[in-house]
């Protein structure tokens, strides 16, 4: 089955903001990841809070374990600030 770039674009966007935190995910960086433009990421993503809103979070609402119990999501881990 293809994978939408849709999709492409939000699995690698939560596979750098969990590599490097939120802040220094860039677009140019994204397009690079999944191998589109930067021009083809913004068309489908306006700002990296709107990237944000679409991404899965996890369900609280299903029984049994919890493995988000101790996940960190990778958009809340921030980069250092630069000195």
């Amino acid at each position: 089955m293809r994978t939408s770039k849709r999709d492409r674009i939000i699995a690698g966007a939560l596979e750098l903001a969990h590599r490097n935190g939120f802040d220094a995910l860039t677009f140019d960086a994204l397009a690079e990841h999944v191998g589109l433009t930067r021009g083809g990421i913004i068309y489908r993503f306006r700002t990296k809070t709107e990237l944000l809103e679409v991404s899965p979070q996890p369900s609280r609402s299903v029984g049994g374990p919890r493995p988000w119990k101790h996940w960190e999501s990778p958009w809340r881990r921030r980069a250092a600030p630069a000195r």
